[in-house]
């Protein structure tokens, strides 16, 4: 997969293959998703799961509640996200920067 490409979550529903885990220290708190078999990451759940579903993912008994799974995917409807991988995060970013 080319960097920059836009993964889409949903195309691997299968939650063996996804994994949560915590930042090193000194950021325990922050949790990512990843998935390396779509080439997926992101600290944002990501969308087209449920929070059910997002518990069953390895590593999540470590560090994912339900009560938080809900959490994490109200603050996301409510704040937006952007899921991206490789260099499309700073696509025109150059010229924001410059302006």
């Amino acid at each position: 997969m080319p960097n920059g490409t836009v993964v889409d979550p949903i195309t691997d529903k299968d939650p063996s293959h996804w994994v949560v885990e915590r930042d090193p220290p000194p950021d325990v708190h922050v949790i990512f998703f990843q998935n390396p078999k779509i080439g997926y990451f992101s600290y944002d759940p990501p969308k087209g799961f449920t929070a059910e579903e997002l518990v069953q993912f390895n590593g999540a008994e470590e560090c994912l509640t339900l009560e938080e799974a809900k959490a994490l995917i109200t603050e996301r409807n409510e704040k937006g996200t952007l899921n991206v991988t490789g260099d499309a995060r700073w696509a025109g970013l150059e010229d924001k920067m410059n302006s």
